[in-house]
């Protein structure tokens, strides 16, 4: 029974009606993803003393969770600079990559930022043999080096006092990190201040950069449509003075400023950013005296110069420095600043300070970058006035007894020595009379120069700096002795010593015996590694 009521049963399935098939619910449409915002375009006009300077036209476009800006910049100069790149960074204003070109004069420079850790390398004219590379040994919290203005924007976000890691080339200031704090608001805008040399302000509407300036040099931008925050910036007037911490970067190396002999003594002078250095070292034994480091700016402009008395003279342009130091203790003697100021209350605004002439106890600071403004100052009175021409400009200064001459040939009775090029190479003529003889050079003297010192030689110096080498010759053109150096050296003489300063190389400051040539003592150079 069981197989036949089986299949009634499927007869009486397939002779009803089919039922009705009720179609499922179409899925909603998904949302549409949310349009990227639009791109923050505009421009920036610079001007200097009210007169334009130049534009530039930026976007600064959101790409997923980062931005990328892309920026122009033309400056209205003879020779026309442009500028043009792009910037790409994390929302927090990290840089992730960068590549613009600027172009000055002749020249073009190309930068390229990138890789993890980051990479900076600026290729002058597309040679690769001139391509500067600069690593970043730890996180890069901005990049402001450029591609111009624009990328300032994210210093609207500072807080408080910063200082921010960033990466550049040995010529931008902006090489290690930025340093900005906010300062008080000009009404509903924000306003930071960063340090440039001097000091730049910057005004946010929110965290959009409007308008800026330095006042130091009366040079300002502002975006197009904002001229209203540009005036209320100018209008606020200086800020009071602020005391940057100036945090030290240690990997910053040294950078071999210049090498004085005062009286026994030698001080070494060298510079980095915000700090001048002297180091004084016994002539005799290279033993150091004292060290001293003085607040400087970043330009790395202190000028020292000796004096008679073991005193040195130093003075800094943007810090209206003006100090005699003792040269052996590095102590300060007499600070003459305020002396110098109040002789000439403009002083306080000119952007320049040299020294122009030491003669015995009388200081001639000039006060311009052409030095028509010049200052006499008495630094045992204390006293100072205007100096005028000509007495300002041809006092008659302090001999130095210990500079070695660089000359083209040296006559000894009826001999003459002289470097000379033949076909065969270099060559040191000898000549009495009408009778010559040629004493070939060594293949590695690229750039011989002949010398002669207090200490006696004559010398022959080969300036190459990757072969240098000092020789000393007898008046007859025999080689008496040769020391190789490791740099390019200026020379100096000082009783039984030649002392060599090394523009590179791994020594700053050697001491030669001037009979044998022998190294007796050197200082090493100050390059910590970065």
């Amino acid at each position: 029974m069981r197989p036949c009521l089986l299949g009634v049963a499927i007869l009486a399935a397939c002779s009803r009606p089919p039922a009705t098939v009720v179609p499922a619910p179409a899925p909603a449409p998904a949302p549409a993803p949310p349009a990227p915002p639009a791109p923050d375009r505009g421009a920036f006009v610079f001007t200097e003393g009210g007169e334009p300077t130049g534009r530039e036209t930026f976007s600064l476009q959101q790409v997923g969770d980062h931005q990328v800006l892309r920026t122009q910049v033309i400056a209205l100069s003879p020779m026309r600079d442009t500028l043009e790149g792009e910037l790409e960074t994390d929302a927090q204003g990290a840089p992730i990559r960068a590549a613009f070109q600027r172009q000055i004069a002749n020249s073009t420079y190309t930068y390229r930022l990138g890789g993890a850790p980051l990479v900076l390398e600026i290729t002058q004219n597309n040679d690769p043999q001139r391509t500067e590379r600069e690593v970043a040994d730890g996180p890069i919290a901005t990049y402001v080096v450029g591609p111009e203005t624009a990328t300032l924007t994210p210093l609207c976000k500072v807080t408080g006092e910063v200082a921010l890691p960033t990466l550049g080339g040995v010529l931008d200031f902006w090489r290690y990190q930025v340093e900005a704090y906010r300062a008080a608001p000009l009404g509903a805008l924000r306003r930071v201040v960063v340090l440039r040399g001097a000091e730049m302000e910057l005004v946010c509407e929110g965290e959009r950069l409007i308008a800026g300036g330095t006042r130091a040099h009366d040079t300002w931008f502002v975006r197009d449509g904002h001229a209203p925050a540009l005036a209320a910036l100018q209008a606020a007037g200086p800020l009071p003075p602020h005391a940057w911490k100036h945090p030290a970067v240690a990997r910053e190396p040294w950078h071999p400023s210049s090498t004085y002999l005062v009286d026994g003594m030698i001080v070494i002078h060298d510079a980095r950013t915000w700090v001048d250095r002297l180091t004084a070292v016994d002539v005799g034994t290279g033993a150091q005296l004292a060290q001293r480091d003085l607040p400087t700016g970043f330009d790395q402009a202190m000028q020292c110069a000796p004096m008679t008395g073991g005193r040195l003279a130093c003075v800094h342009r943007a810090t209206r420095m003006l100090q005699v130091l003792d040269a052996a203790t590095l102590t300060m003697v007499a600070e003459l600043g305020p002396v110098l100021l109040a002789a000439m209350p403009t002083a306080a605004d000119a952007e320049f300070w040299r020294l122009a002439n030491i003669l015995g106890d009388l200081l001639y600071v000039a006060v311009d970058d052409v030095g028509l403004n010049r200052v006499r100052i008495d630094v045992g009175r204390r006293t100072a006035q205007v100096a005028t021409y000509p007495e300002a400009w041809n006092p008659r200064g302090i001999a130095d007894p210990a500079a070695c001459r660089q000359v083209s040939a040296l006559t000894f009775g009826r001999a003459r020595l002289e470097v000379s090029r033949s076909a065969s190479g270099l060559v040191l003529e000898h000549t009495v009379g009408k009778a010559q003889r040629r004493q070939p050079l060594p293949a590695a003297y690229a750039d011989p120069s002949l010398f002669e010192c207090p200490t006696g030689g004559p010398y022959v110096i080969n300036q190459d700096a990757a072969r240098s080498a000092l020789v000393r010759i007898t008046p007859e053109g025999t080689t008496l002795w040769t020391t190789p150096l490791g740099g390019a050296p200026f020379v100096r003489a000082s009783g039984p010593h030649l002392l060599v300063v090394l523009d590179d190389g791994p020594q700053r400051v050697m001491a030669l015996d001037a009979a044998t040539g022998r190294i007796t003592w050197s200082v090493a150079r100050r390059l910590p590694s970065r």
